[in-house]
């Protein structure tokens, strides 16, 4: 699978999202996490490609990739305009959270609104969220960016909220 492929996860309840390069969103996640192969490590996360392609964590190999499962989408919540619609979703609860937050700098930082074709979508927000920096990496180049951390200190980038 093509590293650089922009791959996106979301949970089932909708309060979570992570988007970046294929080779770069395992890398982002706690080790520990990564390992866990019971219902609270990844498991809790919906895989998907660009286009929606349902993705899985192989464990084949040296170390954890995510792969194309094979499975077609889920035709309830796995369909393209669906993932576009559960993207907006956790969009919106992010501006709340914004928006409530006692840091002024959280309470004025405006969350797209994105519409379109989900790859159209993926990409804005790779953009716009920048990439995933490695997990405790204190010599990234990328220590993510500010709407990145923005998503973090108001639960919706974290696995267990």
């Amino acid at each position: 699978m093509d590293q650089d492929l922009l791959v996106f996860a979301l949970k089932a309840t909708d309060d979570y999202l992570h988007v970046g390069k294929v080779g770069d969103v395992l890398a982002h996640f706690n080790p520990t996490v990564v390992a866990d192969t019971g219902p609270d490590g990844l498991a809790l996360l919906q895989f998907y490609d660009r286009t929606g392609a349902p993705l899985v964590v192989d464990r084949t190999g040296a170390a954890p990739v995510l792969a194309p499962s094979g499975a077609p989408p889920d035709p309830v919540t796995g369909t393209p305009p669906v993932l576009v619609d559960r993207i907006a979703l956790v969009l919106a609860r992010a501006q709340v959270a914004f928006d409530v937050d006692d840091n002024v700098a959280l309470a004025t930082l405006r969350v797209p609104h994105l519409d379109g074709p989900l790859p159209v979508v993926v990409a804005a927000l790779a953009e716009w969220l920048q990439p995933l920096p490695p997990f405790g990496d204190p010599n990234s180049p990328n220590p993510g960016g500010p709407v990145h951390n923005a998503l973090h200190k108001v639960g919706l980038a974290h696995l267990f909220g």
